[in-house]
C-alpha cells in the first residue's frame, strides 16, 4: 500500500525524498510544509533531480491528513532545539495514521562538564581597565548570554571534568507520565579531574529507532569530519572542582529551551 510521509524538516526535506526514491511506489505521497519563496525553490530542484514530482506536495499545518511516516529534525546543526519544532511535532503526531510511526522515537540530552579558559575569554569580558571612566566588563558580564550555540568541541581547547553522561531523555510519545512542555532530571556527578569547572556542554542523541541511533558526540572520531556542533551552558563564574567531588546537576527543557545548572554537592 502507499505510504503517506511528512517531512517536519528546516530547508531541505532531504529525509522525506529520501524514502520517496528509494521506495518503488509511485503512489507514495510526501508533503513538506509552506516555505518562503527561495527554500520553496530549492526544493523544487531537489524533487525533479530525484524524479519524484509528483509525489510532492506543500501544506499548511492545518490542512494536514493522516500519515504514516511522520519526521522532524528538530536540533539545529548549531547544536540547540528549535524552539518551534517540538510544537510542530506534537501538532503532526496528532494526524498519524494508526500503526504510524515518528522519526525520531526518543531525543536524547547528554552533556560533560568542562575546563575552558578559551571558552571562558570568547563569553566574557576579560579585565578590569575601566572604558571611559565606566566598568563596562562587569555590566556586560552581568548581561550575558549564558548559551554559547555553535561550539566545535573537536577544535576547542578544554579538559574534560566529568564522564560524558546521558541527563535527559525529551520524551516525544506526549504521555500525562511525561510532560511534554517541561522536563527536568537531576542527577549527582563525579568529577574525573580537577580543575575549574566553566561549563557544561551539551548534545543530542537521536533514536530514530530502537536500533537506529545518531548523535553528535564531541570526543567521537566522526567529530571532526562533522558540520553538527554542540552547545554549553557557560558558568556566570569558574567552579574550583577536584577530582572526586560529587556536583549536583539539574537538568531542564522547558518549551525547547535547555538549561542546565551545577553546584557543589
Amino acid at each position: 500500500s502507499a505510504v503517506r510521509v511528512l517531512d517536519l524538516s528546516h530547508g531541505l526535506p532531504l529525509v522525506g525524498v529520501g524514502i520517496l526514491s528509494r521506495a518503488s511506489n509511485p503512489f507514495n505521497s510526501l508533503v513538506v510544509l509552506e516555505v518562503d519563496k527561495v527554500t520553496r525553490t530549492a526544493v523544487e530542484r531537489l524533487v525533479a533531480h530525484n524524479d519524484v514530482q509528483g509525489q510532492v506536495q506543500f501544506a499548511s499545518m492545518e490542512g494536514l491528513a493522516e500519515f504514516d511516516i511522520v519526521f522532524a529534525d528538530l536540533v539545529s546543526p548549531l547544536g540547540f532545539l528549535y524552539p518551534e519544532g517540538l510544537g510542530q511535532f506534537a501538532a503532526a503526531r496528532k494526524r498519524l495514521a494508526p500503526g504510524g510511526v515518528t522519526l525520531p522515537q526518543r531525543l536524547e540530552l547528554w552533556a560533560m562538564c568542562i575546563d575552558s579558559a578559551a571558552l571562558r575569554s570568547q563569553t566574557a569580558v576579560l579585565g578590569s581597565r575601566p572604558t571611559l571612566g565606566i566598568d563596562v566588563a562587569r555590566y556586560m558580564n552581568a548581561y550575558q548570554v549564558g548559551t554559547f550555540v555553535g561550539l566545535d568541541m573537536a577544535t576547542l581547547e578544554c579538559t574534560p571534568l566529568s564522564d560524558a553522561m546521558r541527563v535527559l531523555e525529551i520524551n516525544l510519545d506526549f504521555q500525562p507520565e511525561h510532560p511534554f512542555s517541561t522536563q527536568t532530571a537531576e542527577h549527582i556527578v563525579s568529577a574525573t579531574a580537577g580543575g575549574e569547572l566553566t561549563a557544561v556542554v551539551y548534545w543530542f542523541r537521536f533514536c530514530l529507532t530502537d536500533s537506529v541511533v545518531v548523535e553528535n558526540h564531541p570526543l567521537s572520531s566522526q567529530s571532526v569530519e562533522s558540520h553538527w556542533r554542540q552547545s554549553a551552558v557557560v558558568l556566570p563564574d569558574d567552579v574550583d572542582v577536584t577530582a572526586g567531588q560529587n556536583l549536583h546537576l539539574v537538568a531542564t527543557v522547558q518549551d525547547g529551551c535547555v538549561g542546565i545548572r551545577v553546584t557543589k554537592s
